[in-house]
């Protein structure tokens, strides 16, 4: 049995353009990290105080890095501790908040320039450790902002994808020499704006390392439905509300790594049905849903998103004559 939880924080990015670091004297400025475990005091949970790397504005093309390299162990073989962990599991979210602290000169105060929440629910149920990733760290400012973004902008996390080694699938010999990304549909945007960034190689039963069935994509971004600046996409948004189902559907697609080719397949597709989620205004929070190729279960992916939330604020929009086609609405 486990006895001890190991914390690594190897590297903090951040954005040179970060309205936090304004006004900031980063030639003296030191920036820790704070991060919260159950039973331990944050005077225990947090890296020491470094100067950054490198400066923002010495190249257009590099953030403010800051390397940590912090590795420490936090014994939990006493009862009372080994307690303060099964208490974290009975909360809605079992996670581990890690926030990043500047200490500038003697003229200003400490800032808190951000948070990373890193859930830990379902790799806990697949026994899943963490393992040198990258997590998004919110600003304060998005944080204080949060609530009325989720009015007008939708967020779509898609953290991994767990494929089936065993899956009949898999044994497509043209997946040979492919990488994958993960499509999804959002109304007025762009199948190239509603794609993950990143391309991770297929793996191949018989010859990738089982590990390598996780595609971890670790992928974010907002996309703006304001009322004031973007009306008509808001508007291409609320016709999702007519639909029949009304769902998100997200697809893992397969590529030839030569670029020359043009090999696309369409592996395997999640579709998450939004109509009691909209009804009851319930967001979806790392949660999986299963990759259907045909009728054989290739997978599951992982994702967050405010679209629920979003779409049920626009259904007090939509005027009291119309409203009556959304048939799934609760009365």
């Amino acid at each position: 049995m486990e006895s001890s939880c190991v914390v690594k924080i190897f590297s903090v990015r951040l954005d040179q353009t970060c309205p936090d670091l304004a006004g900031l004297n980063l030639r003296s400025s030191k920036f820790y990290v704070l991060f919260d475990l159950p039973s331990y005091k944050l005077e225990a949970t947090r890296t020491p105080a470094i100067l950054p790397t490198r400066k923002p504005g010495a190249s257009t093309r590099q953030d403010l890095v800051l390397k940590f390299d912090y590795e420490s162990s936090y014994d939990y073989s006493s009862r009372g501790k080994r307690q303060a962990l099964d208490d974290m599991l009975s909360r809605y979210h079992a996670d581990v908040n890690f926030t990043l602290m500047c200490l500038p000169d003697e003229s200003q105060s400490e800032v808190n320039l951000g948070r990373a929440v890193v859930r830990l629910d379902n790799r806990i149920a697949r026994k899943d450790d963490v393992q040198k990733e990258s997590f998004p760290a919110l600003s304060r400012r998005t944080q204080s902002t949060s609530k009325a973004d989720s009015r007008e902008m939708c967020t779509v996390c898609i953290s991994s994808v767990q494929l089936e080694q065993s899956c009949r699938a898999l044994q497509n010999p043209e997946l040979d020499n492919t990488n994958s990304f993960v499509s999804f549909d959002l109304p007025g945007f762009d199948m190239d704006e509603t794609e993950t960034s990143l391309s991770l190689p297929t793996p191949r039963p018989g010859r990738t390392k089982a590990k390598d069935f996780h595609l971890r994509f670790n992928f974010q971004k907002r996309f703006d439905y304001s009322y004031d600046t973007n009306y008509n996409k808001r508007i291409q948004l609320a016709t999702l509300l007519m639909a029949s189902p009304v769902k998100l559907p997200f697809t893992l697609v397969c590529e030839a790594e030569d670029q020359d080719s043009e090999f696309f397949l369409d592996f395997g597709t999640a579709v998450v049905k939004l109509e009691d989620r909209v009804s009851d205004g319930k967001d979806i929070q790392d949660e999986s849903f299963p990759l259907l190729n045909g009728d054989e279960v290739v997978g599951s992916i992982t994702i967050s998103t405010n679209l629920p939330s979003l779409l049920r604020e626009i259904c007090d929009e939509i005027p009291e004559g119309k409203k009556k086609s959304i048939t799934f609405l609760k009365s």
